[in-house]
């Protein structure tokens, strides 16, 4: 290629057609937990709304399952810098809790950087009882908190050209070929297996969840 120096480039603006792209390789990230999820459960007594046209009490208590997440970035990728992407984040449900979580979010590919997620069943609970003259009414509310330490690796794959500028005009193999001052070079043409092009950004953090649940209500 001659005598003079040369650099590497990827995405020059006068060769749009021939890019160099990072791509998210999987739709759903499975987190992964070290240890089974905490839990404690609170039990408390909700007392209801007296409604003298039906003869009986309405009990309402918010949102009966609640779930929110927190993560940052502990490795990042170089094959982006500062972009972002979309991902699916999935934990498997745990058969002594039914701990478990699904939500979408968005990650940046920067160290330390942190998003979250945070999902409510709007339906919440709500119990009616007849209601006895002169009877006080409640429920038992059983509330379940439980949090899990998490942690997620996202696979970005490089596709598409990556590009070599001569200071000198050269051929390419052929020492009597055509000459240029530029060549790309497919990079899954140089990088036949995946694995060997793909990178991950790396988070961790907790996931916390609060579910509640009501007994049959009674009046004293």
């Amino acid at each position: 290629m001659g005598n003079g120096g040369w650099n590497i480039v990827t995405n020059p603006p006068q060769y749009q057609d021939s890019p160099a792209n990072a791509c998210v390789d999987a739709s759903v990230v499975q987190l992964t937990a070290d240890a089974p999820p905490t839990c404690s459960n609170q039990t408390s007594i909700v007392h209801g709304t007296v409604d003298g046209t039906k003869g009986s009490v309405t009990i309402e208590q918010g949102s009966a399952h609640s779930v929110s997440g927190s993560w940052s970035v502990t490795k990042t990728t170089t094959l982006t810098d500062g972009f972002s992407f979309s991902l699916g984040l999935s934990l498997p449900e745990d058969a002594d809790t039914d701990f478990g979580f699904e939500d979408t979010s968005t990650v940046t590919n920067e160290q330390s950087k942190s998003f979250s997620t945070s999902t409510n069943d709007t339906n919440g609970i709500s119990l009616q009882i007849d209601s006895p003259k002169g009877k006080d009414c409640s429920v038992t509310l059983n509330t379940q908190t439980c949090n899990q330490n998490t942690k997620g690796s996202l696979p970005i794959v490089a596709t598409g050209w990556v590009w070599f500028n001569y200071d000198d005009k050269g051929p390419l193999a052929d020492p009597k070929g055509a000459t240029h001052y530029k060549y790309a070079a497919s990079i899954e043409g140089v990088l036949i297996n995946k694995a060997d092009r793909t990178s991950t950004i790396e988070f961790q953090g907790p996931i916390n969840m609060i579910s509640k649940s009501g007994y049959v209500g009674r009046c004293s």
